[in-house]
């Protein structure tokens, strides 16, 4: 109704680019001012704004267009949650943490990440890495750690994920918009999923950014993470998959709090059968306790039997992707 008043139309209960012209600007700027309405301006670009037309087939002048805040911008404003909810199944947030996750890496390059996180990362003349290897959990424990290092939170997000529910410059704004607002370092991951054409965007729009940065909104540590090298103008660093005695000590560190105790003969061979990423080491205890609480639930007890069907399964996939039908 106010609305409607201060536009003498009893029908027009959302205000107008005029109105909000009239209110915030003199008359004698207001033709300058109208260019802060404009699409490749920020308020619209950034999505700080939406401007929608008035019904009817005829287009609708600017003037007036009514302004609607965003629903993301409005929740931020109100201390909402931190990542907007209608893409949180794309997004996770992950707090800063004081002290660093063991990592199932050589000594080296334990050693290095170490030191690239004391610069902190975020000091980069160009703070943009990329981090490659086929655990995605230790891609995101990675760029946890190096955005901690940085004082800051990390902003994961399944980038080709978001990007098949919106198009990829579409989410590529929204993914960086959020980390403005949470605030954050942001990862985009699973980048290997991303099509050609859609690579070839990203690669030019973070070109462009960091040749020129823009506004504040940009992140001030950007991760990308994939299983395979990318083509980005960025640090890239390779994280290999666990050897037999970064697996051994990742399945001695599940096996720690188990009721049963399994012998080292048990744990190596393990280790040995199963060339598994920390994740899926992660996966096969939860799926291995899951069964023992099947067939036992007052005694879920692990056996040797529960842990090898578990990584079994994990490894299935991949033996999978090996195979070939023949056509006799």
């Amino acid at each position: 109704r106010l609305f409607a008043c201060l536009q003498d139309d009893v029908t027009l209960r959302r205000p107008r680019v005029e109105l909000a012209l009239r209110l915030l600007e003199d008359s004698s700027r207001r033709i300058e001012a109208g260019h802060a309405f404009a699409a490749d301006a920020p308020l619209r670009r950034l999505r700080l704004l939406v401007l929608s037309d008035e019904q009817g087939p005829a287009p609708t002048p600017l003037l007036a267009r009514t302004l609607t805040l965003d629903s993301r911008i409005a929740s931020f404003m109100l201390d909402r949650p931190p990542v907007d909810e209608t893409f949180s199944r794309h997004m996770t947030l992950l707090p800063l943490k004081q002290e660093n996750t063991a990592l199932p890496f050589p000594a080296e390059l334990d050693s290095r990440l170490n030191a690239l996180a004391a610069l902190p990362a975020a000091d980069l003349a160009v703070p943009l890495i990329c981090l490659i290897g086929n655990d995605a959990a230790a891609r995101k424990t990675v760029a946890h750690r190096l955005a901690s290092s940085s004082q800051m939170n990390l902003l994961a997000v399944d980038f080709p994920s978001l990007a098949a529910s919106q198009s990829v410059e579409e989410a590529f704004l929204l993914a960086v918009r959020e980390a403005a607002l949470c605030p954050a370092a942001l990862l985009l991951d699973h980048l290997e999923h991303l099509k050609p054409d859609q690579l070839g965007w990203l690669d030019l729009r973070l070109s462009e950014t960091h040749s020129s940065p823009p506004e504040r909104l940009w992140p001030r540590l950007t991760l990308l993470g994939a299983t395979a090298p990318l083509p980005f103008p960025a640090l890239t660093i390779s994280l290999p998959d666990p050897d037999f005695a970064s697996r051994r000590a990742l399945w001695q560190k599940n096996l720690a709090g188990e009721p049963r105790a399994f012998d080292t003969e048990a744990v190596d061979a393990l280790a040995g059968k199963f060339q598994l990423a920390g994740s899926k080491i992660t996966a096969a205890m939860s799926a291995a306790r899951g069964s023992a609480a099947w067939r036992n639930p007052r005694d879920p007890a692990l056996s040797l039997d529960d842990l090898y069907s578990a990584a079994r399964n994990q490894s299935t996939p991949i033996l999978h992707g090996l195979a070939r039908k023949l056509t006799p």
